[in-house]
């Protein structure tokens, strides 16, 4: 039986990157020297920084991650 392939949406294809984009980012948590001394909050923030840039890099740096934390109350409501 032959697998047919079709070609990725464009919603796809930025799912896919966020996909590969987290993969990466949680893949080398481990290795940040003082991980394990990490409070709940900071793995949270961590997770949530990581996400919003995974969505789109205009969310990197402080000022992004404070857009996205708006976008993120909202999604919440």
């Amino acid at each position: 039986m032959k697998t047919e392939y079709r070609k990725r949406t464009p919603e796809q294809k930025r799912v896919a990157k966020a996909i590969r984009f987290l993969t990466k980012y949680f893949a080398t948590y481990h290795k940040q020297p003082t991980y394990l001394d990490y409070r709940d909050s900071t793995i949270i923030e961590d997770t949530l920084y990581g996400l919003g840039v995974a969505l789109d890099d205009k969310y990197r740096f402080a000022g992004g991650f404070d857009e996205f934390k708006k976008v993120l109350r909202e999604h919440l409501k």
